[in-house]
């Protein structure tokens, strides 16, 4: 997989393989000023020889970026709609109303 060109389904090219880590592959963009993203696995299908993204460039050049060669995949899943953020109510109202009718 590695050095294996990555387009979108509109085959617009997003960079190369760098790698493939975890669920994750790992791809280099640009020419000069280059930048490493982390594409999800279930958004990369092999086909014909490259490798074809079902998401948009402008999704994977929005993404969080490498930061030497270490990656939040958390951030990333989110990023990609994976994931979503959830918060615990520390107090659910089922039990707020059970304290005040205890009182």
């Amino acid at each position: 997989m590695q050095g294996t060109d990555v387009v979108t389904y509109d085959e617009d090219k997003l960079g190369t393989v760098l790698e493939q880590r975890d669920d994750f592959v790992i791809i280099e963009s640009g020419h000069v000023f280059k930048s490493k993203h982390a594409i999800p696995r279930e958004f990369v299908h092999e086909q014909g020889g490259v490798l074809v993204a079902t998401v948009a460039k402008d999704v994977v050049m929005d993404s969080p970026k490498l930061d030497n060669g270490t990656f939040d995949a958390d951030a990333i899943r989110r990023h990609y709609g994976l994931d979503m953020p959830y918060e615990i109510d520390a107090e659910p109202e089922e039990t707020a109303e059970r304290r005040e009718a205890l009182g």
